[in-house]
């Protein structure tokens, strides 16, 4: 789909991850900062490149998953996120630097709670903490120009990631997001679309929420209750453990077994 002109996506070599670029009279703002350092310098070079010459003024980062955080080594602006967020990353450095060679992780250096309003001039990022696909998870939307960063609570075309994942919490964010009204929605995860993605990725998440209730009713265990939701679903068995954390947690905590 047709982007707005203030907005450049940045999906990384291999389509995984999705950074965004946002123009305003100001300076610029980077969302997120991929999984590879190779891909986080191509997202700050096309920050740069795109800017008219305006300075970066900060990085806003979605939440907590390494996946979104491994270029923000690069840049000497503020970084934004959620305290939640914010905290996770601070907790995790030593494990993360052992990731990849080269990497030095680098937390956010402004956090907040609830919601933030960040203006780049002519536009403001209005990011509020929604949780549900992790506990630092955030929405940034840019309503000047109807645009919704909606980090991973959008996969859109991919299995969501729901292994932190509270699903009532994370299908009510979903709903009011929707009610926004967005004329554009950029996903985490997958090409950018209109907001029925919002809507498509909460009936995935409700007939998740489903099948695994039913299995509860039923009194199976939550490990026999993955079986029977990865075939609902459709989804292979490499996602087994993912999708057993979040059954578990709809079942209560209850062990595997």
């Amino acid at each position: 789909m047709n982007l707005p002109d203030r907005i450049r996506v940045y999906m990384g070599k291999d389509n995984r991850v999705n950074s965004v670029v946002v123009l305003g009279e100001k300076g610029t703002v980077v969302i997120d900062t991929q999984v590879t350092l190779e891909d986080g310098k191509a997202v700050k070079q096309l920050a740069e490149q795109s800017s008219g010459g305006r300075p970066i003024i900060a990085v806003a980062i979605t939440h907590e998953h390494f996946d979104h955080i491994a270029g923000n080594q690069f840049f000497d602006c503020n970084i934004i996120a959620t305290q939640e967020a914010r905290q996770d990353i601070v907790s995790s450095v030593a494990d993360l630097n052992q990731r990849m060679p080269g990497l030095s992780a680098t937390p956010p250096n402004i956090s907040y709670s609830g919601r933030c309003e960040l203006s780049a001039g002519d536009v403001t990022l209005i990011m509020k903490r929604e949780g549900g696909h992790c506990k630092g998870e955030s929405s940034i939307f840019i309503p000047e120009i109807g645009t919704l960063v909606a980090g991973d609570l959008v996969f859109n075309g991919r299995t969501p990631f729901v292994g932190s994942a509270d699903i009532t919490e994370w299908v009510t964010a979903l709903t009011r997001l929707h009610a926004l009204n967005p004329d554009t929605v950029i996903p985490g995860h997958g090409e950018p679309g209109t907001k029925t993605i919002l809507i498509e990725q909460r009936n995935w998440l409700e007939r998740f929420m489903d099948a695994a209730l039913s299995c509860k009713r039923k009194g199976m265990t939550a490990d026999n209750a993955v079986t029977e939701v990865l075939a609902s679903m459709k989804v292979g068995e490499d996602r087994r453990r993912m999708f057993l954390a979040a059954v578990n947690k709809l079942y209560g905590g209850q062990a595997q077994g």
